[in-house]
């Protein structure tokens, strides 16, 4: 359900002038640990995002800190707030010379991205969440990336995905080689009536293997850290030159590397539905991740 509201959102951002929140998930019913200490065992059942236990022994005393777990929070990371859900929380009393008490959170990101974190750096807000704030730095554009990352996913898994028949999940691994195969993806359906037309079936189409490929460079780029934004945070970013692309479904949500630089799987997912093969999402991944451009 969430992924469809986040592909909704973004449809929204290109086709109105408003924008809305992204929905918190439910808290989940297992997959946390509250009210004791987790164990490795509890790690690998996917219980737990850290134990102190370490080859049978451990790194200190722990022991759980009592707050509410499963709850709502926000992590703060240098200016950012990142919405998070609480999976964990331990204090670890470190022994020796180099004693010390930590306050470990064990939580995970709306992305499914779990992580460790001192308590400190959460703003807990308990099994009722308020509205979702936006995802941004101060002065800086709102992070869309949680909803790039739903839409990069429902375009393998969501059946109403147009030409869905002509895509193997098994190969749809996030890998760079997996973009040869939305290569033969848009060009087994680039000629269809319904997606030579400037509608929304184009438009989906655009959104979702353009999510596709961004998260493949996203995942696999080790030189940039890239993170979506859209077009009027890019605009916010560069005015003179997303101005110039114009507001399209090409430009509705872009990769940005936090330093001025734009790459637009979109607009090339765009262009292949267009020009065919010479366009081709793969080389154009390439390029991007070898920094020449």
């Amino acid at each position: 359900m969430r992924k469809k509201v986040c592909a909704a959102f973004l449809v929204v951002i290109f086709l109105a002038t408003e924008t809305a929140a992204e929905d918190w998930p439910p808290l989940p019913k297992q997959g946390f640990i509250s009210g004791r200490v987790a164990t490795p065992a509890d790690v690998a059942a996917g219980n737990a995002v850290f134990s102190t236990a370490v080859g049978g022994g451990a790194v200190g005393k722990s022991t759980p800190i009592r707050i509410e777990i499963p709850q709502y929070a926000y992590y703060r990371e240098g200016g950012t707030k990142i919405p998070v859900i609480v999976l964990q929380a331990e204090q670890v009393d470190i022994q020796g010379a180099n004693a010390a008490r930590i306050h470990s959170v064990g939580a995970v990101k709306l992305d499914g991205q779990k992580f460790v974190g001192l308590l400190t750096s959460f703003e807990l807000l308990g099994r009722n969440a308020p509205p979702l704030s936006p995802v941004v730095s101060p002065g800086g554009p709102k992070d869309q990336t949680p909803a790039l990352v739903d839409l990069s996913q429902m375009f393998y898994e969501d059946h109403s995905t147009f030409g869905r028949q002509h895509l193997d999940r098994r190969r749809l691994d996030f890998s760079v080689g997996s973009l040869k195969h939305v290569n033969d993806y848009l060009e087994a359906i680039r000629k269809s009536k319904d997606v030579e037309k400037q509608g929304v079936t184009r438009a989906v189409v655009v959104l979702r293997a353009g999510a596709y490929v961004g998260e493949v460079i996203r995942k696999n780029d080790n030189k940039a850290q890239w993170r979506w934004i859209d077009y009027e945070g890019a605009k916010q970013v560069e005015p003179k030159l997303i101005e110039s692309l114009g507001k399209t479904i090409a430009t509705a949500a872009v990769l940005y590397d936090g330093n001025k630089g734009f790459a637009f799987p979109l607009a090339k997912v765009e262009k292949y539905l267009t020009n065919g093969p010479e366009d081709d999402v793969y080389s154009f991944a390439k390029v991007i991740m070898a920094h020449e451009r």
